[in-house]
């Protein structure tokens, strides 16, 4: 009965929240992090809407929205990895062509 015991409480140990956990280790984020997860959230909210309904190379993101190729494609790259996006075809020029899952 030790080792059910001994389970549960290391299932309650991984299930601990971010808040929780701040709360009893006193764990404070840096403005500096917070002020860099609001700018990424920014673009890729951006990026995403100018791809609603639509197919995107990199390059046309990036024009579409007036954010640099080099943070497109990161968020993109990223994007990919998490399955928010996929990529649809190959252009003439070798550049990929994303569409948003949903």
């Amino acid at each position: 009965m030790s080792q059910v015991s001994n389970e549960s409480s290391e299932k309650k140990k991984k299930t601990i929240t971010a808040k929780l956990y701040k709360k009893q280790t006193g764990a404070v984020v840096s403005e500096k992090l917070k002020e860099r997860n609001k700018h990424n959230n920014k673009i890729k909210r951006a990026i995403f809407k100018a791809m609603e309904g639509e197919t995107m190379t990199v390059p046309e993101i990036s024009v579409k929205t007036g954010i640099p190729s080099h943070e497109v494609l990161w968020h993109v790259a990223t994007s990919l990895r998490y399955r928010l996006i996929e990529p649809v075809e190959k252009t003439d020029e070798d550049y990929w062509k994303y569409k948003l899952i949903k």
